[in-house]
């Protein structure tokens, strides 16, 4: 399946973060001045008019009842928890998204993306030797001084 989300993303300069959250769904922030998509992964490879109404909704500031409701009907047939929260977009940002990225459609012309892969586990040391497994879908707390080795284990894909 072909994941329009990830490639508008891709070509606009928006960075895209599937999650497993349970409960929020949908979210958008600015970082350094660029556009962070926060999306549960139940959005990757959805159809391209449910990218282009989380895109209009996100990004674009675009017919957001009309995209909000996409949004909606998409996860009420697709994502099997009842209740999930979108967040709405926030318009103090309308100004950085305008400024930072050049909409453009999706398209499947191409096939050079990069992959994304499946986290299969994460652990970490400490400077002493102290190993410990994380979660991946926990943050990984860091105190300021500290010093860590990370190791993340993928599936590649075929």
């Amino acid at each position: 399946m072909h994941d329009f989300l990830k490639e508008f993303c891709r070509k606009s300069n928006i960075r895209l973060i599937y999650t497993n959250n349970k409960y929020k769904v949908c979210s958008v922030t600015v970082y350094n001045n660029v556009p962070k998509l926060r999306v549960h992964k139940i959005f990757k490879n959805c159809p391209e008019h449910v990218a282009n109404a989380l895109i209009s909704y996100f990004i674009k500031f675009e017919n957001l009842d009309n995209a909000r409701n996409t949004i909606e009907e998409y996860l009420f047939n697709n994502y099997p928890v009842e209740e999930f929260y979108i967040e709405s977009p926030n318009e103090d940002m309308k100004f950085v998204f305008i400024n930072s990225i050049k909409p453009s459609l999706p398209s499947n012309k191409d096939d050079t993306e990069p992959k994304e892969l499946d986290i299969l586990s994460i652990s970490k040391s400490d400077m002493r030797g102290n190993i410990s497994k994380v979660n991946p879908q926990d943050t990984m707390l860091v105190e300021e001084g500290d010093l860590l080795e990370v190791n993340i284990t993928v599936d590649m894909p075929n």
